[in-house]
């Protein structure tokens, strides 16, 4: 399938060094750390769902990790896109650019009762 292709190409352009080791996200470390990102949403039509999978792959989580913390270090409430106005929005958008070693997308389309069913094959897609 034309999609397979697509996400082989984008996580095979990553040029990871295969000596580098790589750390657990949940370790606090400063030093470089590989993690890769799952996020869903699903949006609700007629009589379906259009169930929607993204996944990202960040090479230095730590410098990601600390560069969206100073954009939102003088609030309180968590970051949420659909509550954010367009000049957080945009400097969210920016971190990423910066800091996403590769992204892969996913939607498919389904009845509301598939939705899980939907889910299970998009995030074996994804990881597969």
């Amino acid at each position: 399938m034309e999609s397979d292709n697509l996400k082989l190409t984008t996580f095979q352009n990553l040029n990871l060094n295969k000596n580098r080791k790589i750390k657990s996200s949940i370790c606090n470390t400063t030093e470089p750390t590989i993690i890769a990102a799952i996020d869903e949403t699903v949006v609700h039509h007629g009589g379906g769902v259009t169930y929607v999978l993204a996944g990202v792959v960040f090479l230095d989580s730590y410098s990601a990790r600390q560069a969206f913390r100073q954009l939102l270090a003088h609030r309180k409430r968590p970051f949420h896109w659909r509550k954010e106005g367009s000049t957080i929005r945009a400097a969210a958008v920016e971190l990423l650019e910066t800091h996403i070693a590769a992204t892969h997308l996913l939607a498919r389309s389904a009845a509301r009762h598939q939705q899980v069913a939907v889910r299970r094959r998009l995030l074996n897609h994804l990881v597969a």
